[in-house]
């Protein structure tokens, strides 16, 4: 947070620092004019053209502690408005304040002898007297000072206020991935839920694709995303693609929309019936523009895009100021600008979660089969397991590679940032989940409630979305389905390709995963991996290809018993769904609207 306090000398700039020092719990660094005159050699005068170049240091040096997350109060005169505009373009957090007293005032006080010297004679190169003094335009802050205590006290109090309100706008930012899909990132997410200082989305919130690595890319895990640099003025129902979303409200149509569905307001709920919740788009849509429009950067812009968003939502009661801001993304691990999101993001934190391959394996084939055999993901009815542990119709060797690749960034990520990425295990989350909440509550400095031991949504208790059926609770063992999915073949075909990482990773039974330290040698293609990722493009562009078509089926015809029992089964889904849409005429309330 930088501090810029700005007026005529003798205003009361520096004493007004000091007490923002001693007030406010926040280690400042004080930098005035003659601080950085003295710190070059005092080889500046107090010439105009001397003046601007010390101006030009001031603004530079501060822009470079602020980049560095310090906290600095400036106390100048500021005499050259084209340095006020540059702070405000490259300075994070900038707060101007302006100290509004008149000429007239301050040479009545002559505090210092700065107008005239004892003589009563005018003094040379003074601001004010012979150089002009530009008041500031749209300072954040303007101040009289009366030079009483009462004054300084409500000044004070109006700062405070000011910085307050920042520091809401800097609730920090979760951001929770899964390694691949079904690894458990929906749990962790519905895990900080309900606490009051914790604002958690519903619904996955994804980035925008990158489509200027390749075009013509579906959404699916491995697609790379990005996080755009900040501009002023933009319109955000286009830069967050908002489009389409608000064209499907309008016209009613229940398809799949990242807002979600006004009525039901749940993308992430499969199995819930009995909660009853509401978004109100066309409130969301002036919203975001109102509050988004005086963005100053990413953080800022991002903060009120969420701030819009749960005030739509059941009327705002899910918003009450929090500290912490939680969203998921599935595909969360192939954001290909991390860097910027570190640096933007103050404070924000990537949380990924990593499954055991022969479990990501089964539920990914299981979502397969049920896509071939003609049912969906979480409708009924859903084909016989025996029908599921048949289907060989997939490309298992491509879903193992990728669950390898994804642990390669994995690893490489926390290289990089180091603890700013926070690694846990499905297994060891539903095992042991008190103790691996705590844990990483105390990490994130979040307060934790009983509430986020078990997952909700909306407060109410989540039932999963495990393709099996719901769930109430926690699934201590998640991967206890795997020898029901997967046939003897395919699990031994997994362990042989991924034994010693197997192993590495079920011997980290502690709450956060540390693949730093884990050699190379258990890892897929780390070494070309690591070499990749020096470029954001090359390394996103390597991830995706290994991703691409892992869900494809193979072209060959299926074996002749499955094929009987797939035309028994499509009979009798065909049945099942045209007595379900004759019931929906009547009760439509029976049917959840995301699975319709």
């Amino acid at each position: 947070m930088v501090i810029w306090i700005l007026g005529l000398s003798g205003s009361g700039k520096s004493y007004l620092s000091n007490q923002i020092k001693k007030k406010f719990k926040k280690k400042f660094i004080s930098i005035d004019g003659d601080v950085i005159r003295d710190m070059f050699g005092n080889d500046l005068g107090h010439s105009l053209k001397d003046r601007k170049v010390n101006a030009m240091r001031i603004s530079k040096l501060v822009a470079y502690l602020s980049k560095s997350k310090i906290d600095v109060i400036v106390s100048v005169l500021s005499i050259f408005p084209e340095w006020l505009r540059w702070n405000k373009k490259n300075i994070r957090d900038y707060n101007e304040v302006f100290l509004d007293v008149s000429i007239d005032e301050l040479k009545k006080r002559n505090n210092k002898y700065i107008y005239f010297n004892k003589k009563k004679i005018k003094r040379k190169n003074v601001v004010g007297v012979d150089i002009k003094f530009p008041r500031p335009k749209n300072p954040d802050l303007i101040l009289n000072n009366e030079f009483s205590k009462k004054n300084l006290i409500e000044n004070l109090n109006i700062i405070k206020k000011k910085i307050q309100d920042k520091v809401s706008v800097m609730a920090k930012f979760v951001f929770i991935s899964n390694l691949t899909n079904r690894c458990g990132g929906n749990l962790l997410s519905r895990l900080f839920d309900g606490n009051r200082k914790i604002a958690t989305y519903p619904t996955e919130i994804s980035f925008k694709i990158n489509d200027n690595i390749f075009r013509g890319i579906d959404y699916l895990t491995g697609t790379p995303t990005y996080l755009p640099k900040f501009k002023k003025d933009i319109d955000p129902i286009k830069y967050f693609d908002l489009e389409k979303e608000f064209e499907n409200f309008k016209h009613a149509k229940n398809e799949y929309i990242k807002i979600g569905v006004r009525k039901n307001y749940m993308e992430k709920s499969y199995y819930e019936k009995g909660i009853k919740t509401n978004f109100d788009f066309e409130k969301y849509f002036l919203k975001i523009k109102s509050f988004c429009s005086k963005s100053r950067n990413n953080q800022e812009l991002y903060y009120n895009k969420h701030k819009a968003y749960f005030s739509c939502w059941d009327d705002g009661s899910h918003w009450q100021d929090p500290s912490c801001i939680v969203t998921h993304d599935s595909n969360g691990l192939f954001l290909t600008n991390y860097g910027q999101f570190f640096e933007d993001f103050e404070n924000s934190k990537l949380i990924i979660v990593v499954r055991d391959c022969l479990g990501f394996v089964a539920s990914e084939k299981m979502r397969i089969a049920k896509r071939y055999f003609g049912s969906r993901r979480f409708a009924k009815p859903s084909p016989p397991l025996f029908m599921m542990r048949m289907f060989g119709e997939y490309d298992l060797q491509t879903l193992v590679r990728t669950w390898r690749v994804a642990l390669d960034r994995a690893k490489i990520l926390q290289e990089k940032f180091g603890d700013k990425v926070l690694i846990i295990r499905l297994e060891t989350l539903t095992k042991n989940t008190q103790k691996v909440i705590d844990h990483l509550f105390s990490n994130l400095g979040l307060n934790v409630e009983p509430v986020n031991y078990e997952p909700t949504i909306c407060g109410k208790q989540w039932l999963g979305n495990s393709h099996f059926s719901p769930i109430k609770g926690i699934k201590e063992k998640p991967n206890n389905h795997v020898d029901k999915i997967l046939s003897l073949e395919e699990i031994n075909f997994i362990e042989n390709q991924t034994e010693d990482t197997a192993q590495m990773l079920s011997g980290c039974q502690k709450e956060l995963v540390n693949l730093k330290e884990k050699g190379d040698h258990l890892f897929f293609d780390i070494a070309k991996q690591r070499f990749y990722s020096r470029d954001e493009n090359s390394w996103s562009l390597y991830c995706s290809l290994y991703f691409r078509g892992f869900r494809k089926l193979k072209l060959k015809p299926p074996p002749n018993l499955i094929s009987f029992f797939i035309i028994l089964f499509s009979i009798y889904f065909k049945f099942y769904q045209f007595f379900k849409t004759i019931v929906k005429k009547f009760k439509p309330d029976l049917f959840n609207q995301n699975n319709t």
